[in-house]
């Protein structure tokens, strides 16, 4: 079973963060973000594979909970602690918008044996569902659980 370190995040200044810790480079390594990494990020991860969400056309759901509205709503109920919980249950909640755009991308195919840190909230519903989905795979929050889970083997 072969390991790949796969590292999701919404936000590119998080992987950029990563990059600056010394990764194994024995391993495979998959970067999925929101939006497209760094200069100094991108010649890092020059041998890998990034997968930019932003890229990928939103799904209909998306566009369609845009256009009634759903949205706004959100975004007003996320100022407040009852509100963001309210939020979270939410079809038009950050996190389940990551993952159906994770999952609706060609270039996503989960494998067993992967490690998925998610290095922020928006991607460990994605982690979570990666890892429900394909068995084997372990998904992690942060970086140093996802290391540890590597030297294991």
């Amino acid at each position: 079973m072969s390991r790949r370190l796969i590292l999701m995040s919404s936000e590119a200044a998080s992987i950029d963060a990563v990059l600056t810790v010394s990764l194994p480079t024995d391993v495979p390594l998959i970067a999925v973000c929101w939006s497209p990494p760094g200069a100094q990020a991108a010649a890092a991860l020059a041998s890998s594979t990034v997968i930019d969400l932003s890229a990928v056309g939103a799904p209909l759901g998306e566009r369609l909970l845009g256009a009634t509205g759903v949205t706004t709503l959100t975004r007003v109920l996320q100022r407040t602690a009852p509100g963001r919980l309210l939020a979270s249950f939410s079809p038009a909640h950050q996190s389940r918008r990551f993952a159906a755009r994770l999952w609706s991308t060609e270039a996503w195919t989960p494998a067993p044996g992967d490690v998925i840190v998610a290095l922020d909230l928006p991607a460990t519903r994605a982690a979570w569902l990666a890892q429900r989905a394909t068995p084997g795979s372990a998904a992690v929050l942060g970086l140093s659980p996802g290391l540890k889970r590597i030297a294991e083997g």
